[in-house]
């Protein structure tokens, strides 16, 4: 596979059959079968855990990425996921607590320049 920059994220057909596993000697059909099967232990990880949808998602795109650039044969798919749901939720939560600053800032009657109520730091 030639060496890509880390933002391109987007493969070609040829290039999906080109992984470093399928370099290192596995099929292609094992290949999809291992992250297949990383994709739904996070699924059910996410289900026990009380996830929302968005980050189990969120996490199963991570898994494939991280086998886009490591071997399967370096890395087990069941070792993977757990960083894959810390990362998803972790990003999940920074996108809700930004929606919900912009919301109380912006649901205000007088805006001030800055969104905690002075006399709420007072107390």
């Amino acid at each position: 596979m030639a060496e890509r920059k880390w933002t391109d994220w987007q493969y070609t057909r040829d290039e999906l059959k080109q992984t470093p596993s399928v370099a290192s000697g596995w099929t292609v059909e094992r290949e999809e079968m291992d992250r297949a099967k990383a994709c739904t232990l996070v699924y059910a990880a996410a289900r026990k855990l009380q996830l929302p949808q968005i980050t189990s998602a969120s996490a199963c795109v991570y898994v494939h990425r991280f086998f886009m650039r490591h071997s399967l044969k370096e890395y087990h798919h069941y070792v993977s996921i757990q960083p894959c749901l810390t990362i998803a939720q972790t990003t999940y939560l920074y996108f809700v607590c930004r929606m919900l600053r912009r919301r109380v800032c912006f649901s205000r009657a007088k805006p001030k320049n800055r969104c905690v109520n002075s006399t709420y730091l007072s107390r």
